[in-house]
């Protein structure tokens, strides 16, 4: 689960540093696309992910839903949720019917999006930029390689809706030899009134059903 919202962030905080081996147009779509999620004080949508790894015979698919502002954010999937307010962490497993409280450390916390667009600021060259028509839907292509060896994966493709600039699709090749795609969908951005704060907590109430035991860790 760590690696899956890891992953979905990095579609969003991919930086477009300015490299002489980048593909021109690569970098300026993404610059555009760095502007439209940067324009909103919160955005939320839904995933659809699929593992394929022939080699370990894995083939599955995972579905849920994102809410992200700055450092906070809620992940929801049909086996656990992870929200955070930028003060505390909350891992929701829904089976056990448990909940882990643990401090936000902004160093330490992998799932932050603003720690993952620091990381990535200088991490990425784009090449290889083209048009494609999907499912009659007109995307712009762009093919994304790790500077570092030591990174999990070796290419990741983003197709990106044209005119409005949001991730539709991200393609990650990982060095274990999985093939992992990502569906993002129904974006949409809020300002900061519109947003609900609360939404970044957890809320005992959004589990009716559920007898949650907390476990706070901090």
């Amino acid at each position: 689960m760590r690696s899956i919202l890891i992953l979905i962030f990095s579609l969003f905080f991919i930086s477009t540093n300015s490299y002489a081996q980048n593909d021109d147009k690569a970098v300026k779509l993404l610059e555009v696309v760095e502007n439209r999620y940067n324009a909103f004080y919160s955005f939320k949508g839904k995933f659809e992910m699929s593992i394929e790894n022939k080699e370990a015979d894995i083939a599955e698919i995972q579905k849920g839903n994102f809410l992200v502002a700055d450092d906070k954010y809620r992940i929801e999937t049909d086996i656990l949720d992870r929200i955070t307010d930028n003060e505390t962490v909350w891992t929701v497993f829904k089976e056990d019917e448990e909940v882990q409280i643990t401090e936000f450390d902004e160093e330490e916390e992998e799932f932050s999006p603003s720690t993952i667009f620091n990381i990535y600021e200088e991490a990425f060259t784009f090449k290889n930029y083209r048009d494609t028509i999907i499912r009659a839907q007109q995307l712009h292509v762009v093919d994304v390689y790790p500077n570092e060896e030591d990174e999990s994966f070796d290419k990741v493709i983003l197709a990106i809706v044209d005119k409005e600039f949001y991730i539709k699709y991200g393609i990650v090749f990982t060095k274990t030899g999985s093939v992992i795609t990502y569906l993002l969908d129904e974006f949409k951005g809020f300002g900061e009134e519109e947003t609900d704060e609360s939404l970044f907590q957890y809320r005992k109430e959004d589990y009716e059903g559920l007898d949650m035991e907390e476990i706070d860790l901090r």
